[in-house]
């Protein structure tokens, strides 16, 4: 039976090692403030942007950050499963960060074929590759999207002011390797760098759904991973609270063996977030994820102000 103080020891060190981490992670973030622009409707093109941009990728603790700490652990002669317990009750995991600080605002399309609209905010880092030759693979485990953002401030119909019902939202999507192009990182056949960046600045490109942006997403090496109908499949994050001109942020958490919790949106416990269902029985190293704001129907407008994706996974030998 473990005793009290070892229980106290390994909560403390634990506590310290999150703190170190997370410390770690936020001075090397960029963080550049937004700059402000007019977000006017202006003609047929239906996403404005900001003149300037500030997207960055960073990292917390790497495979060999995580390596290291656990045999620094083992120096003090600690049992193997008190370090893992250590290193898992301070969730010390190779962390992946995608940040983007941009105002952007989104309308949907307006055509005979319906009318909504979808724009590529952000992707994050790739999910790096094992070491096959050791026999390491990098298993994914948690998912964190944080995202500041409102819709137009206003809506007719009634009983949607204020609630998660509203008609813009965000959704994900796995973005793999294409088959047909070489993979290793030195290919010149594929991007690594944030396909965001890759676009036209003013105005950024939008179509009607993420699936309909597959021929650019190709054009860089990279191809949605599709359902049996061969749709690109797509998972809610969440939705904007409705009616609302003020930026609000949301954070969501998808983790590998939790508990799917499914709300009824017609009650008011619905928060408008997504439960990443079957997301992580496809994602896997060599991956990203891109986040797409969505909106949907004449006059409403999605406006991200700011958006972070955070993928921590395990190394497993």
């Amino acid at each position: 039976m473990i005793s009290f103080s070892v229980i106290l020891f390994t909560l403390s060190i634990a506590v310290l090692i999150r703190f170190a981490a997370q410390l770690y992670t936020q001075t090397h973030i960029m963080r550049r403030g937004p700059r402000f622009v007019n977000l006017q409707n202006n003609g047929p093109r239906n996403l404005q942007t900001a003149p300037s941009t500030s997207d960055d990728y960073a990292s917390g603790p790497s495979p060999s950050d995580v390596r290291l700490v656990r045999a620094y652990l083992k120096h003090l002669s600690l049992p193997t499963e008190l370090v893992l317990s250590i290193l898992d009750e301070a969730d010390y995991r190779p962390l992946l960060i995608a940040h983007r600080n941009e105002k952007v605002a989104l309308y949907s399309h307006v055509s005979r074929s319906g009318n909504e609209g979808a724009a590529l905010y952000l992707t994050s880092p790739v999910i790096p590759v094992g070491l096959k030759r050791a026999g390491i693979t990098h298993v994914p485990k948690k998912i964190t999207y944080r995202i500041s953002s409102h819709d137009q401030g206003y809506c007719s119909e009634p009983g949607l002011a204020g609630t998660y019902n509203g008609h813009t939202w965000f959704e994900a999507t796995i973005l793999r390797p294409r088959s047909d192009t070489d993979t290793g990182p030195g290919s010149v056949g594929i991007n690594y760098q944030p396909l965001e960046r890759q676009f036209p600045r003013q105005p950024l490109p939008s179509w009607k759904n993420p699936g309909d942006a597959a021929e650019s997403i190709q054009s860089y090496g990279w191809d949605f991973i599709l359902d049996e109908d061969g749709n690109a499949i797509s998972w809610r994050v969440q939705n904007n609270l409705s009616a609302t001109r003020s930026d609000v942020e949301h954070e969501i958490t998808w983790e590998k063996g939790q508990e799917v919790e499914i709300i009824d949106p017609s009650t008011n416990d619905f928060n408008g977030r997504g439960n990443g269902q079957g997301f992580f029985d496809i994602l896997r190293e060599g991956d990203r994820i891109a986040l797409w704001a969505r909106a949907l129907y004449p006059g409403w407008i999605n406006h991200i102000k700011e958006a972070s994706i955070e993928i921590t996974y395990d190394e497993h030998q």
